[in-house]
């Protein structure tokens, strides 16, 4: 079995070699700027002594976090390799020809690896990812939550800018305290380090401004997925979770019913529900009253479940076109009191889609950037559909909004698609 993981992970690296050749440039660009004034980021926390940690891993401090703290650049969160090869059923390998490399969690079999040079990674499950490693601190950083994400961690983000505390901590989900309950003890025994008389502002040359995209309008980004059923959903709420991401799941009464469970989870973790059921018939009108009628008794359903109703719904992906734009159709599922989701967004996804993970998240970005007046307010809606594809494009899209302040994540609600 060894030998076998090993030729394979051989036989990538020989791929990687044949389709990708450059001379490596290695990255050594420290924490985003709006750390400066963070107490326990960057040289602050070198000159405080790392008093207020920045990186934890489980229950306790990263034990090299000295040596190798959190860096947070471009928005990603980057960590060492060693805060995942502290798990020991976590391999990682090099190859011995450049400076590709891969980690195994050798429990699940699931893995990433490398592409140094080419900023990209293979996955376990053939996707092909725009992901970039770096050199920070004279050692190897990789993005922790797109590789906690495809091993099966989890992890959590503690920021308060009035305080200037900064800290990251990567899990196996069985963690028994909260980031917070780890952090607060520093925080109180290190009071004094909290908000210090701030120096005079220095009297610089006006910046010119790099990225045109800062410039753009606030854009909130409204994501619905669908296929509930999916059988790694655990993994795409925990990306959504992960990266502070509120969305919408569109369910049907079998979802309800089936999987009640995870339906109220959806709910308490802050995330809208839209409702979907089947549509058949031979007229306009057969359509209408067979949607309409599914969609009450979808409600009753959730009705018993979360003791509520909605009246937001998705149509059935195999609702012919002619009668999913028919006006007739339209105002009869109006009149019964529903407001229908009308996605803005193509994604490209569903559950027949050969389009790709970052083609996928490549349109909802090009959406946000281009698909509105830049200099007004706009919402972009998508429906997606759950599959071993979502939790890739889902954090490829986090990573684009959380450089930019001006764009947050909507859960969709009756008031936005009116609007829409």
């Amino acid at each position: 079995m060894a030998l076998r993981k090993s030729v394979r992970f051989l036989a990538f690296f020989c791929i990687f070699t044949l389709l990708f050749s450059c001379v490596f440039t290695p990255a050594a660009d420290g924490n985003d700027e709006r750390f400066s004034t963070y107490v326990n980021m960057g040289e602050n926390a070198v000159n405080n002594n790392y008093a207020i940690p920045n990186l934890f891993r489980q229950d306790g401090v990263y034990t090299n976090m000295k040596r190798f703290p959190l860096v947070v650049s471009g928005g990603v969160e980057y960590v060492p390799l060693s805060a995942f090869m502290l798990y020991s059923y976590v391999e990682v390998g090099y190859s011995s020809t450049n400076d590709n490399f891969f980690l195994v969690n050798n429990r699940t079999e699931r893995y990433i690896s490398f592409n140094v040079s080419e900023g990209v990674a293979f996955t376990y499950d053939d996707d092909l990812l725009r992901l970039k490693s770096a050199i920070f601190n004279k050692t190897r950083y990789v993005p922790a939550r797109a590789v906690a994400s495809i091993l099966g961690f989890s992890c959590e983000t503690y920021d308060d800018p009035v305080s200037g505390v900064y800290a990251f901590r990567i899990s196996d989900g069985k963690s028994n305290k909260t980031l917070e309950q780890l952090i607060t003890p520093y925080i109180e025994k290190n009071k004094d380090l909290i908000n210090p008389p701030a120096p005079p502002d220095p009297e610089l040359p006006p910046v010119m401004q790099e990225d045109p995209l800062e410039d753009i309008a606030a854009r909130r980004i409204a994501l619905c997925y669908g296929n509930i059923g999916y059988t790694d959903i655990a993994t795409v709420l925990r990306v959504l979770n992960g990266y502070g991401i509120k969305a919408s799941f569109c369910v049907s009464k079998d979802d309800i019913e089936q999987s009640g469970k995870l339906v109220r989870n959806i709910f308490v973790s802050g995330h809208n529900l839209l409702l979907t059921a089947s549509a058949e018939g031979d007229s306009v009108e057969e359509y209408a009253k067979n949607f309409v009628d599914g969609l009450d008794n979808t409600n009753e359903s959730l009705m018993r479940l979360l003791k509520r109703k909605t009246r937001m719904c998705v149509l059935p992906l195999d609702i012919p076109v002619e009668i999913a734009e028919n006006p007739e159709f339209i105002l009869a599922v109006e009149k019964a009191g529903y407001v229908i989701l009308k996605p803005n967004t193509d994604a490209g996804d569903g559950p027949d889609s050969k389009t790709g993970a970052y083609s996928i998240s490549g349109k909802i970005k090009n959406k946000i950037t281009d698909g509105f007046d830049k200099t007004e307010p706009a919402t972009v809606t998508a429906f997606l559909w759950c599959s071993d594809k979502t939790q890739y494009y889902t954090a490829d899209v986090a990573n684009f909004v959380k450089k930019y302040n001006q764009h947050t994540f909507f859960a969709m609600n009756e008031a936005m698609l009116y609007n829409s």
